[in-house]
């Protein structure tokens, strides 16, 4: 497996680690615990469209550049990029310890970030790459 297909397994993987994540947080519908927010009005926040556009769809966008851009500009910030989902997936696991209600998330979150770290490995790896390489 060559770095650019590496670099796009592994935003997959995150992508999914989020999706499993959203559904953690409703899972306990299914054994009847409430999980609507206190203040909840039933429109869905400007946080939450944000948080989606941002760990959801943007990576798309990322993969696709990776499959048809290689510039070493573009490595470049892909790689930053990578540091900041890297910074922003271990500020959310650290959230999910503090809060410890659920080792589920706990787990998941872990695995997450060890993904995020390597995707920033691998990040790095193909930025160091000569261009044709």
């Amino acid at each position: 497996m060559n770095r650019q297909q590496k670099c796009i397994t592994l935003w997959v993987l995150l992508i999914i680690a989020m999706m499993l994540h959203s559904n953690y947080s409703v899972s306990g519908i299914i054994y009847g615990l409430d999980v609507r927010s206190p203040n909840a009005t039933g429109e869905i926040t400007l946080g939450t469209i944000i948080i989606r556009q941002l760990f959801y769809h943007l990576p798309f966008v990322w993969i696709f550049i990776i499959m048809y851009f290689e510039t070493k500009l573009v490595r470049l910030g892909l790689f930053i990029l990578s540091v900041v989902y890297g910074f922003a997936h271990a500020m959310h696991l650290v959230g999910e310890v503090v809060k410890g209600d659920d080792p589920s998330q706990v787990s998941l979150l872990s695995f997450t970030l060890v993904t995020a770290v390597i995707l920033v490995l691998e990040h790095f790896k193909w930025y160091k790459q000569p261009e044709n390489g």
